[in-house]
């Protein structure tokens, strides 16, 4: 919709926890709201076609609450007519004479100022510009007409007439008698005098009475005795009420009572006029779409109770990028209207004509109260994609079940030292609670302890681990005494078993990645390696499956593979794979997020963020994908691979085969090439070995065990590990 521009910068608010900001990537991606002058005409008729208008509101309901309108806009031209071609007559009572026909001259008419001054406000109208130089500007340009007179009353019956017509402009107009064209025939024509009615749906003010005039060649257009009106009777959509009218302040809602984001999502309007019933129709039809799409997870449904509506403009009020509509699960009081608008580098989106509404008879919580049972499901995505349940654990204050074990041995020192009997008797104990004393995670801190009582249950079972608390007693035989000995020892309190698995963790430790949670039928497995800027932080097969991913810069949204209309089934994703890997591993990530794409811009894994110039990469069996990582779907046994400054780099090493065995002293040859072009690398290094011109390295194992190499290269990302059994 616009150009390039920085990253966002949020407007001052006061301090609390806002959910929400303005979706500048929805408003840049939206069409321009144009409209098309037939200036040379004596009128002209604008017509809203409210029922695809309607339309386009019931489609923008979407499964993360966050669509763009489909609604085609005008192409914003001036109509032309051949050079020297009459133009239509102006009222001749009001034209100047030849000495004085310019535009200066017609600008300084105090004939003009006196009749815009005098002019009678109409009834149901108030007076928002008197006697301008400058024509309005503003949203929603429904046509014209010209008038025989300066009648305010006239004028206010046709907006009376027009459906969306919330404002009218009413002024005198210079134009020439003749088309100037664009050659020397004509290029300075004498003028005619029209008096103008335009029609607006949308706020007319003296910060958008700026249009003076324009250049036809050489015949200069000019405005003069400019006066607005405006219905200050807001249309209420039906079954709604009017709550409040912030003006030119939007809602910065902050988590209600129970920490719950409150918050359903945004679009925008950018054809027509503007009209509370587009984002009425939006929220009912959001609702629906929420019920008639349950949340995986068993989140209830968020039900919109609530919208805020306004006209966002960019740098200046005459410069309206469409209707804005927020919706909300519950009803906030004008004191939350705080948010008069954001930048993103140089250029300020700015709110005006700013209403709110709530659906009539709500049973929302207040936000004083706040929602329990949203709150209690929306901290269980927090604990999990952070991985806190070890916080919960010690939350609920559970400790692993004990069992005691007593062992008799007896034993002759006369004769070789031999076990003569062993009994162990195993005593049962429940999960006992124990007092704990730790601090919240951040992420937590907004939930009321309730809530993260019973958004803790949902991770936290009984412990099957086993504490062994054992006592020895010794009876030492000899032919004429016998002495009683009695120690108590504390046997190993952790069982730790062998490292085994099949996927590796950055620090060296092994898991299963095929038993990652996978909670739907739709499980694939596939393979995944997470290459960061130092090290690798996974590598191996990981299950996974489409479901709700939440980072810290961009939210919660669903994440399937059909964002964006991708793919038409949902299906494993390679950031449901980071998800899950994630989780076993123990590591988070970050991303924004944008309702353009409706995807993710993975912008942290682990340790490793993005800079200025070194960004995370996205490729599915060595080529970058084509999409971001929520809408490209991945097959059972791809190879998908994340990596840092992917950008940058100028070789994707790959190491075949994956898996050697090898006899002690035995020698093996590998190849190193890049994996997205399937060339030889040569300069790789490879256990302290160098690939030649062919990307062949030999490699000699003097002793047994097993081993994982990985080959590296300057300005490469380095490859997939070998694992190599020399025996």
């Amino acid at each position: 919709m616009r150009c390039n521009f920085a990253l966002p910068v949020l407007a001052a608010v006061a301090a609390m926890a806002a959910p929400q900001i303005m979706d500048l990537d929805m408003v840049i991606a939206a069409p321009d709201p144009t409209y098309t002058i037939a200036s040379d005409a004596t009128a002209q008729v604008v017509t809203i076609n409210t029922a695809a208008l309607i339309a386009s509101a019931s489609k923008a309901a979407s499964s993360i609450s966050i669509a763009i309108t489909d609604v085609a806009s005008a192409s914003g031209k001036v109509k032309r007519d051949a050079s020297c071609t009459a133009l239509p007559t102006g009222v001749a009572k009001y034209a100047l004479t030849s000495s004085r026909d310019n535009a200066a001259s017609f600008r300084a008419n105090p004939t003009f100022s006196s009749i815009a001054v005098s002019a009678p406000t109409p009834k149901g109208y108030v007076n928002t510009v008197k006697n301008s130089g400058g024509a309005n500007d503003g949203y929603g340009f429904l046509g014209f007409s010209n008038l025989n007179d300066y009648d305010t009353k006239k004028c206010a019956a046709n907006c009376d007439a027009t459906t969306g017509c919330q404002a009218f402009n009413i002024y005198f107009e210079r134009d020439p008698s003749v088309d100037p064209g664009t050659g020397n025939d004509c290029p300075n024509p004498k003028s005619v005098t029209h008096i103008k009615c335009a029609l607006w749906g949308g706020p007319l003010n003296k910060d958008n009475a700026v249009n003076t005039g324009q250049l036809r060649n050489k015949f200069e257009v000019a405005v003069a005795g400019s006066n607005a009106y405006q219905n200050p009777n807001l249309k209420i959509p039906d079954g709604f009420t009017l709550t409040g009218v912030p003006e030119k302040a939007a809602i910065n809602a902050p988590y209600d009572k129970q920490g719950y984001n409150t918050y359903m999502g945004a679009t925008i309007f950018t054809a027509g006029a503007f009209d509370a019933q587009l984002c009425a129709t939006y929220c009912k039809s959001q609702t629906q779409y929420n019920i008639d799409h349950p949340a995986k997870d068993g989140s209830p449904p968020k039900v919109c109770n609530f919208f805020n509506t306004y006209i966002l403009y960019l740098n200046s009020a005459s410069n309206p990028q469409g209707q804005y509509c927020s919706l909300y699960t519950e009803v906030w009081d004008q004191s939350y209207a705080m948010n008069t608008g954001q930048y993103r580098g140089n250029d300020r989106y700015f709110v005006a004509y700013s209403y709110t509404f709530a659906i009539k008879n709500s049973v929302a919580p207040a936000p004083s109260v706040g929602d329990k049972k949203g709150a209690v499901y929306q901290a269980a995505v927090d604990i999990r994609y952070a991985t806190l349940q070890p916080f919960c654990s010690a939350l609920l204050g559970y400790s692993a079940p004990v069992a005691t074990a007593v062992v008799y041995s007896t034993t002759t020192p006369v004769v070789t030292s031999t076990v003569i009997a062993t009994n162990t008797v195993t005593v049962s104990q429940a999960a006992a609670k124990r007092a704990v004393s730790q601090s919240t995670p951040n992420v937590l801190t907004k939930y009321p302890a309730t809530v993260l009582s019973s958004a803790c249950s949902m991770f936290v079972t009984q412990a099957t681990g086993t504490s062994i608390v054992g006592t020895v007693t010794s009876v030492s035989t000899a032919p004429t005494t016998t002495t009683l000995v009695t120690s108590t020892t504390a046997i190993t309190s952790t069982i730790k078993a062998t490292p085994s698995g099949n996927a590796y963790c950055e620090d060296g430790s092994m898991v299963y990645g095929n038993s990652a949670i996978c909670d739907s039928p739709l499980c694939i497995i596939f393979n995944m390696r997470i290459e960061g800027a130092e090290s690798t932080i996974y590598e191996g097969p990981i299950r996974t499956d489409p479901r709700m991913i939440t980072t810290p810069s961009g939210g919660t949204h669903f994440c399937d593979g059909t964002n964006n209309n991708a793919n038409p089934n949902p299906g494993g994703t390679p950031t449901t794979g980071l998800d899950s890997s994630g989780a076993l591993c123990g590591f988070g990530f970050d991303g924004t997020y944008s309702s353009s794409f409706q995807d993710f811009f993975i912008t942290s894994i682990g340790d490793t963020a993005q800079t200025n110039t070194q960004f995370w990469g996205l490729l599915d069996n060595y080529q970058f994908t084509p999409t971001g990582g929520c809408q490209f779907e991945v097959w059972n046994g791809d190879e998908v691979l994340w990596a840092f400054d992917a950008f940058n780099a100028n070789a994707f090493l790959k190491v075949t085969p994956p898996t050697a065995q090898i006899a002690v002293g035995g020698t093996f040859t590998f190849t190193v090439i890049d994996g997205m072009s399937g060339n030889p690398i040569a300069g790789a290094s490879f256990n302290g070995a160098t690939s030649d011109s062919n990307g062949q390295v030999q490699l000699s194992f003097p002793t047994a065990g097993t081993f994982r190499y990985k080959a590296t290269r300057a300005s490469s990302i380095r490859s997939n590990g070998v694992i190599i059994t020399v025996s």
